[in-house]
């Protein structure tokens, strides 16, 4: 099971992925042949769906006097992506997108980076 978590110490909090929801990772060839000169990897966009969770952490971006408490999008967001039990990636956490569909349902686009 992937989890998503995102801040840090005391302001962690996880995000919900969703059941279906994969994060394909893009490695660099140069990270393959030579690990010792990794430089990072990213993930293709992952959509997060519109849950209680994700809204809450996300809830700045519908309000545009939002003091941002919880994601500022100005700022590096650190995450750690986890598969089954092993973290596979830490890095930040990049909102491209947010979708609202005819139906009020929403739709959270990122991109992870390590750092």
């Amino acid at each position: 099971m992937n989890k998503l978590t995102v801040g840090l110490e005391q302001e962690k909090r996880e995000l919900d992925l969703g059941a279906d929801v994969s994060v394909p990772l893009t490695f660099l060839i140069a990270d393959i042949k030579d690990p010792s000169k990794r430089s990072g990897s990213f993930s293709k966009t992952v959509e997060l769906p519109g849950t209680e969770a994700n809204n809450l952490f996300f809830a700045g971006m519908f309000d545009a006097n939002s003091d941002y408490t919880l994601f500022n999008p100005n700022t590096k967001t650190r995450c750690i992506l986890t598969v089954g039990s092993k973290e596979v990636l830490f890095g930040y956490l990049q909102l491209k997108k947010v979708v609202v569909n005819d139906l009020g349902d929403i739709t959270y686009n990122v991109v992870l980076f390590d750092s």
